[in-house]
């Protein structure tokens, strides 16, 4: 697979000890695609409205809450906008609130996994989405 055509992952994430780890989860099981950090929701809002991103080609990791636009408000953003919507968003939070989930889920993400990332219910998540191949960069989830 060629590097133009793996997954760009963006990472909206405002504590910077929480993306660090999740980035170093990913390097050390060999994910190579490039990780965009993000650092609170406006930031990332901007990055993918104001860009011509091949939005199906990314995978954002969500936070929900976050500085001055909270996960929840751009995930609502992400699903209203006809070009955006297509894109796989995954909730990635310290929250084990049911209410929250079930409006993750209403919204239209695509998983709700909780911090720390396990790498094993990620990639479950991603093979539902049938980003394995592009996410990992090889044949399966292995």
């Amino acid at each position: 697979m060629e590097e133009k055509d793996k997954v760009r992952i963006l990472l909206v994430e405002d504590n910077e000890g929480h993306a660090l780890l999740t980035k170093d989860l990913f390097r050390r099981v060999g994910v190579t695609n490039e990780i965009v950090h993000l650092k609170d929701g406006q930031e990332a809002w901007d990055y993918i409205s104001g860009k011509a991103l091949p939005v199906a080609g990314c995978l954002m990791l969500l936070d929900i809450r976050l500085p001055r636009l909270d996960g929840f408000e751009l995930l609502r953003r992400i699903k209203a906008d006809p070009e955006l919507k297509v894109m796989t968003v995954i909730i990635l939070t310290s929250s084990d609130d049911p209410k929250e989930m079930a409006l993750s889920a209403e919204l239209g993400c695509a998983a709700y996994l909780n911090k720390p990332l396990q790498f094993e219910k990620f990639t479950q998540a991603i093979n539902k989405q049938g980003l394995a191949v592009e996410i990992l960069g090889k044949t399966g989830a292995g």
